[in-house]
């Protein structure tokens, strides 16, 4: 039912937010599953954005769990290093979240982003997850990479364009006769 319910909802509704917003709304859907893990959030929070928090949100939080899990099961002894960092590009807002887990192949890396592919326990997880970012990432006129050293870690990229009002901008309607 909740993932009928996420793929149908294909209405995004976007309004200019600071890059911020999502990050907030992303941490707080992840403590309610995972209350002790820490993230670091760095960059600028205050750019602006064109997005459906709520979405957006969602597929922050979704990578937020990926690299918390992928850190779990690379059974490293070291310290979990999650981050959440804010890229101010030219025409967009970078998203990366990086962890410090095991690292995905390159063979993987051509599969993750395809609906219903797991690498993971199928009981509890149908492998929607990276293709739903995708989707959203899409839907807010952006675009997903991956970065990743196997045995090091992994960096997810959500580049969003940037939203910039036009200032002195003055147009007059003429009404057509």
């Amino acid at each position: 039912e909740e993932l009928y319910k996420s793929i149908k909802s294909n209405a995004l509704i976007l309004s200019p937010i600071p890059a911020g917003q999502v990050v907030s709304q992303a941490i707080r859907q992840f403590r309610q599953k995972y209350r002790e893990v820490p993230v670091e959030v760095s960059g600028n929070q205050e750019e602006l954005v064109l997005a459906d928090v709520q979405h957006l949100g969602e597929a922050v939080y979704n990578l937020l769990t990926n690299a918390h899990e992928a850190f779990l099961t690379s059974g490293k002894t070291e310290k979990e290093n999650l981050q959440i960092i804010l890229h101010s590009e030219r025409l967009y807002i970078g998203y990366e979240i990086r962890d410090n887990g095991n690292g995905i192949e390159e063979k993987e890396r051509q599969k993750i982003f395809y609906p219903f592919y797991t690498s993971k326990n199928t009981n509890n997880n149908w492998g929607m997850g990276l293709y739903y970012v995708r989707e959203i990432v899409k839907g807010h006129f952006g675009m997903v990479k991956v970065e990743s050293i196997p045995g090091s870690g992994t960096s997810f990229w959500m580049m969003i364009p940037r939203y910039e009002p036009r200032k002195g901008l003055n147009i007059k309607w003429k009404r057509a006769e």
